[in-house]
């Protein structure tokens, strides 16, 4: 109930049928479903994603004011904002606010295990996934 009458969000439009690389076939309007992205919900952890800052701070208010009708209140402490502008974009850090408090902006965070980076690389993910495993593999020393 909290996005009914909401579109914003990222839309994606896709193919199910088998000729998934045919791009010509993607431009037809038959068989072509469409879907909004913009909140994705795990357990006690909520992403929320937008192709604007205006589009941002209209999906925070509405998730937020959601939450408190549930009696639910949303940790301004562990909220974080984080900006993937385009590589040509020269646009600044954006501002999104709750209440009076404004949100930090991060350049780099781990939701759901992964690491998630502004710049949209793989670099952090990739070293922490090869830590672990290095970290396993130091741990079977002891056992061999």
């Amino acid at each position: 109930m909290a996005f009914k009458d909401c579109n914003a969000g990222v839309s994606l439009y896709f193919r199910t049928d088998r000729s998934v690389f045919d791009l010509r076939k993607l431009h037809s309007k038959t068989r072509v479903t469409h879907a909004l992205l913009r909140d994705f919900l795990f357990a006690d952890d909520c992403a929320l994603a937008a192709l604007s800052i205006q589009e941002a701070q209209v999906l925070l208010d509405r998730f937020v004011e959601a939450s408190r009708r549930f009696g639910l209140s949303v940790s301004l402490k562990k909220t974080e904002v984080m900006y993937q502008p385009s590589r040509t974009s020269t646009s600044a850090a954006p501002s999104l606010v709750v209440g009076n408090q404004e949100l930090p902006v991060a350049d780099k965070f781990c939701y759901l295990g992964s690491r998630i980076a502004n710049d949209a690389l793989l670099d952090c993910e990739i070293s922490a996934r090869i830590a672990k495993a290095a970290e396993a593999f130091g741990k079977l020393t002891r056992r061999l």
